[in-house]
């Protein structure tokens, strides 16, 4: 697979391009980041948000990412006053409730594949890392 990526920026299919644009991104999730960075972690606007902000059109839904695990993201928001729903904890997804909307920030992770299909070690790595091994018992049910 690395191999055919360096095959097609050699053959000049895709071109990295770098693009300016202007994203008004809401107060509340301006005081998500401060609590982030109070906190030294990081935390990104992604998805669709930033697609539409670069076709110039106005985002209707902010997801996050974060290099915050998402027992962490739970505590942080809980100090600060904001309500939390476990929806996808096992993916590394946690919904977060402001007054002014709901936004899922997820945790980084690394998906590998391989002629094609997904190859499940860096997230099973990832689940190993959360909350001192307390995900084995859904580690043991992932495919080998």
């Amino acid at each position: 697979m690395k191999e055919n990526i360096k095959q097609i920026l050699r053959e000049g299919l895709i071109v990295e391009e770098r693009i300016k644009f202007n994203m008004n991104i809401p107060e509340d999730i301006l005081k998500i980041k401060d609590v982030f960075k109070k906190n030294r972690y990081k935390l990104y606007v992604v998805g669709g948000a930033v697609r539409d902000a670069i076709l110039g059109k106005t985002p209707k839904d902010f997801d996050l990412a974060t290099d915050a695990v998402p027992d962490e993201v739970e505590k942080m928001m809980k100090a600060a006053g904001l309500k939390t729903l476990p929806t996808g904890k096992a993916f590394g997804v946690i919904n977060v409730f402001t007054s002014e909307g709901e936004y899922e920030i997820a945790t980084f992770r690394e998906d590998k594949y391989t002629d094609g299909e997904a190859d499940l070690e860096g997230f099973k790595n990832y689940l190993k890392s959360l909350n001192n091994g307390r995900y084995e018992e859904f580690l043991n049910k992932l495919p080998k």
